[in-house]
């Protein structure tokens, strides 16, 4: 029966067989029952009283279902029911529509819902509501005879029941099974239920595809192909069947000839059940399949395919073809919508496929992608990487290097955003791909990868790469580094050998090529050595001589540094002498990195071997088996290596060390051809430190107990000193003291007794005082031993070293020693070979004390060195000698007043007080002519000496004081010329330090005498204290007012003769005192320092700017600048002056602008040569007074490269002006800071490192009271850690707006509360400066609005409550909110509005609405209405008020955009019309909303003025805009609108416009317009208009346009219905085109039902998808 349906009879007998007990009968299923007491609640009424009422909606539908009477008609019943369908506040149940619809026959309820189907959108109809509907209708159609027909169930499935089959249930669908329903009913059905298919929900579906399933499994419905039968018995429902459900249903369906309508679930399925991935025949035709469909099916296909098992063998070709086939389609549909997850798909979904992977695949991934993509893909594909041919496994580790190289060159870096560390980075981008890369290459795709926290992941190569890139062995700052070369060897165990060497041979490679000859860390090949040794251990007993040769000759080189005795111990047996000399000529290799003691084990290893080995004794011997080792040996050491060894017969192969154990051996250091033999090679050895190793081993040997045995004579003495200080001699003239010391106290004892004059003429005389000291005890120590010749030899030398000429050593060892130190230390015992008096003429040699004395002093004060003034320690000559001290005071009575004299001049008399109080009391018990003889001697002595002051003015004021009282009798009678005398011969040297008391004895008789003993004195000036100079000057003073007989010269001439230098010393009032006509402004370039000071305070000169620049003019005199010690002196001289006057400062700006302009420029010149001392001295101190006019010329004489004590005592010395600064200065003294942290930052990576350690210190050490004249953007630059919030206090209003936008504050809420809270806490003025300079830096950054409204009104709030609103002005308003807030106006609502004052001007006001008109956009509607209503509470107060509104003159336009701006758009015509009485609305169109428009439309009765309509019309450009005014219109006037005459105009207009929408326009967009905004006017349709409409939309579209013309189809006139029609005949027949079909070929049968008069304008109501083609048919019909 193959293509035929069963016998009804056979078909009920199998329906009853599945459905069971369920059935009851073949033609009935169980009915839908209403309770017995439903209607007992409802009073009893009789329909046609009801229905005669002519108010049908106010009973419930319950009354109705109730009511008992005539039957209702169509008419009614759509009637009744339309009223409650619609109505969601209805309370329906299934009961009312049970008893309603059993009141009528299937014909009247039939006819009743395809009305309601016209009139009544199925969206407005409730889900539960059609449910009710759909079974009550179907227990009325159940009941039908008719009901198994299959056109019967075409007419109420497919028609009236359409709009509520979305909710079918259970109910009806098992109902349905029980019915004799034949295939073409199931078709019937189904085809109705496929077009609500999409109404429906997913179990809805399920439900029905069940019912299906089961009516096949009883029916079978077969067709003539799998295809057919699927898309007729099953439709969309198909989507919810599986394979095994279409092959249960009808077991011979076949998949493959259905494989275009399968779903992508059945097609996998099928693939799964046919084994289609084991036949490349099969898998053509799925993949033909999959070629074909779009992305999305491909998924589901692969979802499906996934989790289903494969049954093996797989078919390469045919898992290829599959591949390849859906690669292709994801590289076409990627990136889209409907693109699968690339990661599900390459790791999931096509895992069991990716291992058939090639080049020509490769190419088919994704290219369009991005790192997460890239690593997604290749993470599925490193799952099978293992199944991949060897060459395509190269291809995927080139096409991954494409991409990351790609990304590199992009971004800089290589996908390192998806990765959190090395080994995450390295697994996802390269997977096991990675061991083709080389490590440079990680390195520049990843800069921050560490390959020490990935090693098991790398190759041998690549882990040797690693240690060399990582500059792990070659620099020891890398705190990690022995964890991390562990790490590598503890990966490299795990490995084979191979790997090993693999790894060595790459890293010696690499080290080749970078000139690496050794490993700087110890530490680092300390473990490496180990980890190696641990490796070859297993396999040293298996290698070859080659093996080890190959090993320790250069694989090893780099870490046989590290050996120890227990990897020497681990080696196999040493078997002959060339397999040691292998070994040991590769130890030697790394000789210079092994310390001694590795060394040592490594000699003692070779010791202990080679006895064991028959190796040949010859001249190589020694080279050959201990190479360098050989050095560490001693002699010992080769003899037990070889018994016969003879140390004579191998001396050039001996060290320094092994060459003095020979030499005490017996036939050695007895004979002194020997010892020459042992000193030539000592000779041949390079440098002194083998020679001091000889000497070392050697006095080390002899200190042992048995050295007493050693009796070496003096010829090999002689033989071995001579040689070792021929050896020395060139290296003497370098020696330290401690070498000296070294040597000849130490190492050359034994043989100094062998000395001679021979070998001291190599030994220099021009050492150092210690180096001399040491010579001279060390040989001092065998002085017994030495014949008398050497002795005298001894003596010779130690002349020739006090006497030679130097300053440095010799003569000047003994300035500072007494007799006995001096004897003892430069003579020892030889000091009783040397005459008397040649001792005593070698005693204390020449000091110079000038130099030593200037250097200590500081900078400022290294000019006031007296000229004159040279030493103040004597200078001598060899000859003379100190005999005082020599003689220790104990021979005075025994010395002529000469030799006395002499003493004076050449012993410490005059620096030791003791001394000079005996030669006092020896004074006093001589006569005075031997005192005048003895000072005159010492006069005479002291100027050969060129003595030019006493060292010590104690002991001289001692003797002066001692002479003066002595001589003061004689004294009363002395003239000019005795003075002369005595202050010339006697008193030359004594009378610097004369003061009053001293001055008090000399009196004179004339003014010649005043006149010769001042310039006496004049002539020792220089070397005068200030005291005694001023004791001198007021001396001067007082004789002069007592002598009254002086001279009448010139002021200059009186001054030059009586006064001479003292004239310094003196006051000027003082002078004046004794001279009434002396004036100071005459001879100013005479006046000294102090006295220009007191000039400058006593005259006009700080409030006269001529005054003060001829002070300065004398200060510099003839030079071209002053000079700084004469700055320094002046000004702390004026400085004190000032400050003891109680003058707080120079008030005069031009004095001390024209005073610190001339210091500071001539100052300038020293700046090069200050030290920080300096700075602090004259910024602190000398400038502090005139730093006030400080400008930025000066100060760019200040060097930029200042140290951090300079700099900081030169702005401290700027800060303790700063309140006298103005602030330009305050300015230009910034920008001088900024110069000088640019010019640190030129050199270092911090200014000032170390100076600072957190925000705050940094501002207050660097910028103190300039802090707030910097740009934060500076503060940041200075300081990289720099953190305004941990100063916000310290930071001004200025720097913290800056920093707000900098730092993003205004996206981070907790900063912005910190500004706020510290904002709060400052001025207006400071919140002024903060809102501006914020502004600044967003314009800047083009910041145009804070985006986190949070933060937006924390600040708007801070900034809003600080203004002084009650005071503001109309330019204020301006300024505050049209150009400071506006970043911050956004916040505006309606609290703030409420603090506004009403009562400001207009001017106010419209500034007010334009600053806010500018964020129009950016307020939300709430805050748009509160503004509105802020500005209208404005206009009316100010009507009420003044009586007019706000610029009553200015056009409405103008009105409107200054009074209201955007906001106007809230308010009414009649708004605008109440508040300003000269308000035209046709003057203000383009000010007007949509709305407004509408009303003015109204008030001037536009619907019956065509120009004035075309006018607002031609305001209305958007269909926004028409959809707002249309609203406003229907809402006002749809009574207006629909018998108005320019109904057309309206409708014409707003399709022209909106038109062009169409094509992109939703269907609720038609909807909105043709239901909606233009049913008022719709009527008005015609051909014109008709042609607007375009037919490319969508059916949706269609329908909801068609529906609008439906209700309102009445008032469509007669002759322009075609037009609507010819329409909607054009838009189906296009639809037809566009799909290809006839209606032939759907074999779609049309009931009888159609042709009734409504049919075709309700048909056209429908959804076009199934019924287009019959109705087209019937349209061609009755057309």
């Amino acid at each position: 029966m193959k293509g035929k349906e069963r016998p009804p009879l056979l078909t009920a007998l199998i329906t009853l067989l599945i459905l069971g007990p369920c059935v009851k009968s073949l033609n009935q299923c169980p009915a839908l029952l209403t309770s017995p007491t439903y209607c007992s609640s409802e009073s009893s009424s009789n329909l046609s009283s009801i229905l005669k009422s002519g108010d049908w909606c106010s009973p419930s539908l319950r009354q109705y279902a109730c009511a008992s009477g005539t039957r209702l008609t169509s008419r009614q019943l759509s009637t009744i029911l339309t009223c409650y369908i619609t109505d969601p506040t209805a309370l329906l149940d299934q009961g009312a529509f049970l008893l309603l619809f059993q009141q009528v026959n299937s014909e009247v309820l039939q006819t009743a819902l395809n009305e309601i189907s016209v009139q009544v959108r199925s969206d407005q109809i409730a889900s539960a509501t059609k449910a009710f509907m759909l079974n009550a209708a179907w227990e009325v159609v159940k009941s039908d005879p008719k009901v198994a027909n299959a056109g019967f169930l075409a007419s109420w499935f497919q028609e009236t029941l359409h709009a509520y089959l979305p909710s079918i249930g259970t109910s009806i669908l098992d109902c349905m099974a029980q019915l004799p329903v034949t295939c073409d009913g199931l078709a019937t059905v189904v085809q109705a239920l496929d077009t609500a298919y999409y109404e429906m929900d997913n179990s809805t579906r399920q439900l029905v595809a069940d019912w299906i399933r089961r009516f096949l499994t009883a029916h079978v419905c077969e067709k003539s192909s799998a295809k057919e039968w699927l898309l007729i018995n099953w439709k969309s429902f198909r989507n919810y069947a599986s394979y095994n459900d279409l092959t249960s249903c009808w077991s011979s369906f076949d998949g493959f000839t259905a494989l275009e309508v399968l779903t992508a679930s059945q097609l996998a399925q099928l693939t799964v059940l046919s084994n289609v991935l084991s036949n490349s025949s099969l898998a053509a035709a799925i993949t033909q399949v999959l070629s074909t469909n779009n992305a999305l099916y491909l998924e589901d296909y692969l979802t499906e395919l996934s989790t289903s098992t494969l049954t093996p063998p797989l078919d390469h070709n045919a898992m290829y073809s599959m591949l390849e086939t859906i690669l292709t389609k994801v590289r076409d549909n990627f990136p889209d919508l409907c693109s699968p997850s690339l990661k599900d798909l390459f790791q999931v979904k096509l895992k069991r496929m990716l291992a058939v992977t090639d080049t020509n695949i490769l190419r088919l991934f994704p290219t369009k992608i991005g790192c997460t993509d890239f690593q997604d893909i290749y993470k599925g594909l490193n799952s099978v990487h293992h199944e991949l041919y060897p060459d395509t496994q190269r291809a995927v580790y080139q096409a991954r290097m494409d991409f990351l190289n790609g990304q590199a060159a992009k971004e800089g870096v290589a996908c390192t955003f998806t990765s959190s560390n090395s080994r995450d980075w390295l697994e996802d981008n390269f997977g096991f791909s990675s061991i083709y890369t080389d490590y440079s290459d990680f390195l520049r795709l990843n800069p921050s990868f560490n390959g020490f926290e990935v090693t098991d992941l790398l190759t041998s190569v690549q882990l040797g790469k690693l240690l060399i890139t990582s500059r792990i062995l070659t620099e020891n700052t890398r705190a990690s580094a022995e964890t991390d070369v562990t790490e590598i060897m503890k990966t490299l165990q795990t490995r084979n050998v191979s790997d090993l060497h693999t790894f060595l041979h790459e890293v010696n490679s690499l080290a080749a090529q970078m000139h690496m000859e050794s490993i700087t860390s110890t530490g680092v090949r300390d473990i490496m050595l180990k980890g190696i040794f641990q490796i070859l251990k297993p396999h040293f007993a298996s290698m070859t001589r080659t093996d080890l040769e190959s090993l320790f000759n250069g694989t090893l080189t780099l870490y046989l540094g590290s050996i120890t005795h227990d990897e020497l111990m681990t080696l196999p047996a040493i078997s002959d002498c060339p397999l040691l000399q292998v070994i040991v000529r590769g130890l030697d290799y790394a000789f210079d990195d092994m310390t001694t003691e590795k060394k040592t084990d490594i000699t003692q290893w070779i010791v202990q071997t080679l006895p064991h080995l028959d190796c040949q004794m010859d001249e190589n011997w020694m080279i050959l088996n201990f190479r360098r080792f050989r050095s560490v040996a001693n002699i010992t050491d080769f003899v037990a290596a070889y018994e016969n060894f003879t140390g004579m017969a191998h001396l050039e192969d001996l060290t320094a060390v092994q060459l003095a154990q020979l030499t005490l051996s017996q036939d050695v250091f007895s004979s002194v051809a020997n010892i020459e033999r042992i000193f030539d090679r000592l000779t041949e050895l390079p440098g002194l430190h083998e020679l001091a190793a000889y000497w070392d081993e050697l006095n080390s040997a002899l200190e042992e107990p048995f050295a007493n045995t050693f009796n070496i004579s003096m010829a090999v003495k002689r033989t071995m000193l001579a040689g070792t200080v021929e050896q020395l001699r060139s290296a003497l003239p370098t020696f330290t003291d401690d070498d000296y010391h070294l040597w000849f106290q130490k190492r050359l004892v034994v043989v100094l007794p062998g000395i001679h004059a021979t070998i001291l003429q190599d030994i220099p005389n021009t050492m150092s005082c210690s180096s001399y000291k040491s010579l001279i005890t060390g040989i001092n120590t065998v002085f017994s031993e030495i014949p008398t010749a050497g002795k005298m030899d001894v003596y010779n030398y130690i002349v020739a070293f006090l006497t030679q000429q130097s300053e440095l050593t010799g003569p000047a060892c003994s300035t500072q020693t007494t007799t006995r130190d001096w004897l003892l230390q430069f003579f020892g015992k030889f000091c009783t070979e040397a005459p008397y008096t040649q001792l005593v003429s070698l005693y204390h040699q020449p000091f110079d004390a000038v130099s030593l004395y200037i250097s200590r002093l500081p900078l400022h004060s290294r000019e006031d060195v007296p000229e004159r003034m040279e030493i103040k320690l004597p200078r001598h000559g060899v000859t003379e000698f100190n005999s005082s001290v020599f003689l220790q005071y104990a021979i005075l009575d025994l010395l002529t007043a000469t030799q006395i004299g002499d003493m004076m001049v050449y012993s410490d008399t005059l620096t030791r007080m003791d001394a000079a109080v005996q030669l006092v009391q020896f004074f006093q018990q001589s006569e005075a002519e031997d005192v005048q003889m003895i000072l005159t001697q010492f006069t005479k002595a002291a100027s050969m000496r060129k003595i030019t002051v006493l060292p010590n003015d104690d002991i001289a004021q001692l003797l002066l004081l001692q002479y003066l009282t002595s001589m003061s009798e004689q004294m009363k009678t002395y003239t000019a010329a005795d003075w002369n005398i005595t202050f010339q011969n006697e008193l030359y040297f004594l009378s610097p330090v004369i003061n009053e008391s001293t001055l008090a004895l000399v009196v004179l008789q004339d003014y010649d005498s005043l006149v010769a003993v001042v310039t006496a004195l004049d002539n020792t000036y220089g070397y005068m204290t200030e005291s005694s100079r001023r004791d001198v000057a007021l001396w001067i003073a007082r004789n002069v007012q007592i002598l009254k007989d002086g001279p009448t010269e010139s002021t200059t001439e009186w001054i030059q003769i009586t006064w001479k230098s003292f004239f310094h010393d003196i006051a000027l009032e003082e002078v004046i005192a004794t001279n009434n006509n002396f004036d100071p402004a005459k001879i100013l370039d005479v006046l000294s320092i102090e006295q220009l000071v007191e000039y400058g305070l006593t005259s006009d000169a700080l409030v006269n700017v001529t005054t003060m620049r001829d002070i300065l003019n004398a200060l510099r005199g003839e030079n071209p600048q002053i000079s700084e010690p004469k700055m320094s002196e002046f000004l702390m001289k004026f400085n004190l002056a000032l400050t003891k006057k109680g003058i707080a400062g120079i008030r005069n700006d031009e004095v001390r602008t024209e005073m610190l302009t001339t210091l500071f420029t001539d100052l300038s010149k020293h700046f090069y040569k200050f030290a920080d001392l300096d700075y602090e001295f004259w910024f602190l101190e000398n400038l502090r007074f005139l730093l006030p006019s400080i400008n930025t010329d000066l100060l760019n004489l200040i060097p930029g490269d200042l140290s951090f004590p300079a700099y900081t005592a030169t702005l401290q010395g700027l800060d303790n002006v700063f309140p006298e600064l103005p602030q330009n200065t305050s300015h230009a003294i910034y920008l001088f800071i900024k110069r000088i942290l640019e010019s640190q930052l030129a050199v270092s990576e911090k200014v000032f490192p170390g100076t600072y350690d957190s925000s705050r210190s940094f501002l207050e050490l660097i910028f103190y009271r300039f802090l707030h004249f910097a740009p934060y953007s500076d503060l940041t630059d200075f300081y990289k850690d720099f953190n305004g919030y941990e100063v916000l206090d310290l930071l001004s209003a200025r720097q913290i707006g800056e920093m707000t936008v900098l730092t993003n504050a205004f996206k981070r809420e907790r900063l912005t509360v910190q500004i706020s809270l510290e904002m709060e806490k400052r001025s207006f003025e400071e919140l002024t400066e903060f809102i501006k300079e914020l502004n600044t830096a967003a314009e800047e950054r083009d910041i145009t609005v804070l985006p986190d409204p949070r933060i937006r009104k924390l600040l708007f709030d801070l900034l809003f409550k600080s203004l002084p609103l009650s005071t503001f002005t109309a330019n204020e308003y301006a300024f505050w909110f049209g150009l400071e807030l506006q970043l911050f106006l956004p916040a505006m609502n309606a609290n703030y509005l409420q603090l506004l004052p009403l009562d400001i001007d207009c001017q106010s006001h419209q500034n007010l609405v334009q600053a806010m008109d500018r964020v129009y956009e950016r307020y939300t509607d709430d805050q748009r209405l509160s503004i509105y209503r802020r500005i209208h509470n404005f206009l009316e107060a100010y009507r009420n008020t003044q009586g007019v509104t706000c610029s009553p003159n200015a056009n409405s336009s103008t009105w409107i955009a200054a009074n209201y701006g955007y906001f106007s758009a809230h308010a009414t015509l009649h708004e605008f019309s109440s508040l300003n009485p000269n308000f035209n609305g046709m003057s203000a169109l383009e000010k007007l909303s949509p709305a407004q428009l509408a009303q003015l439309t109204l008030e001037i009765g536009a619907l019956a003025d065509e120009t004035s309509m075309i006018i607002i019309m031609d305001n209305l450009c958007t269909p926004s805009d028409l959809a707002k005014f249309f609203a406003t219109l229907n809402d006002m006037a749809s009574v207006e609108l629909q018998n108005s005459d320019l109904a057309h105009l309206l409708l014409s207009s707003a399709l022209h416009k909106i038109a062009p929408s169409f094509p992109k326009m939703k269907a609720g967009g038609f909807a909105d317009w043709f239901q909606d905004a233009l049913q008022n006017v719709l009527h008005a349709v015609n051909e014109m208009i008709v042609a607007e409409i375009p037919v490319n939309i969508s059916c949706d579209s269609y329908q909801q346009m068609l529906k609008g013309f439906n209700k309102i189809y009445a008032g469509i006139p007669t002759e322009n219905i075609p037009h609507v029609f010819g329409f909607c005949k054009t838009f189906l027949t296009s639809k037809v085109k566009s799909v290809n079909l006839t209606i032939a070929s759907h074999n779609i049968r049309l009931p009888n039902t159609v042709k009734d008069k409504q049919s075709p304008r309700r048909s056209l109501s429908y959804q076009c998808e199934f019924k287009v083609f019959c109705y087209l048919q019937r349209f061609n019909g009755n057309d």
